[in-house]
């Protein structure tokens, strides 16, 4: 499992877009009575539990814990005990620790909404260096056809 500063910025945009996935599956039941940004993760209260698909309660980053693919990959959340595998911000990277996770007190719309900001722009940043890297090995190139041209007048 790879830490967030050890990740392309492709590879960032990836989780980023995957906590977005994470969210959008969550069912409207869901959306409404088990997701609070003030817990990481416990079993939801009684009355909740009889709604349909609810028995957990979790913020976005106790969510991703708890999502197949997020756990595959080495980001694990314990409900028992609230501990993740390995920190969200160490997973996630500051920017969504502190401009997500820490989202106190915020409901679902909001929470969702700037996750897809994040996930966008990231997804820009990737595309941007993906190109300009294209860009430096077309310069390289050309500069190797350059030299070469002039070798062949000389």
């Amino acid at each position: 499992m790879k830490v967030w500063k050890e990740l392309s910025p492709a590879e960032k945009a990836e989780r980023a877009e995957g906590i977005v996935r994470v969210l959008e599956e969550l069912t409207p039941t869901q959306r409404k009575h088990a997701f609070d940004m003030n817990t990481w993760g416990e079993r939801s209260p009684s009355e909740v539990r009889k709604l349909p698909g609810c028995g957990t309660t979790a913020c976005a980053a106790g969510w991703c814990g708890l999502d197949p693919t997020f756990r595959k990959n080495g980001f694990r959340m314990k409900l028992s005990d609230h501990t993740f595998s390995v920190g969200p911000a160490d997973y996630f990277g500051n920017r969504i620790w502190s401009n997500l996770f820490m989202m106190t007190d915020t409901h679902f719309p909001e929470v969702i909404k700037q996750a897809r900001t994040i996930a966008r722009d990231m997804r820009t940043v990737a595309r941007q260096l993906e190109a300009k890297s294209k860009a430096e090995a077309l310069l390289v190139d050309l500069e190797g056809i350059e030299d070469a041209a002039l070798d062949a007048f000389r």
